[in-house]
């Protein structure tokens, strides 16, 4: 099943790139690596994670301190936000 950023968490990734980046030089390649990694995850098991609520769900990064927010549909997975577990989501 596809995975799509929505428009609200292409800046997220960023955002969490930069993070990483910041922290120490070369992190951001562990990260994007682990980013990627947990996509794939999403994307073989689309029902299994925590829930926010009744239909989003929340995966969260294993060395990262971020989790992807996400949704599943009929044909494809949509990834709602990417946010750094020291935030609150709205």
């Amino acid at each position: 099943m596809p995975l799509l950023l929505s428009e609200s968490a292409k800046p997220d990734v960023s955002d969490a790139y930069k993070w990483s980046d910041s922290e120490s030089k070369g992190l951001e390649n562990r990260f994007l690596k682990e980013l990627s990694v947990s996509f794939e995850k999403i994307q073989h098991y689309p029902k299994g994670f925590q829930k926010p609520d009744s239909k989003k769900k929340k995966f969260i990064l294993q060395i990262f301190p971020f989790s992807i927010i996400h949704m599943s549909y009929e044909k494809e997975i949509l990834i709602f936000a990417v946010f750094h577990t020291s935030k609150k989501i709205s």
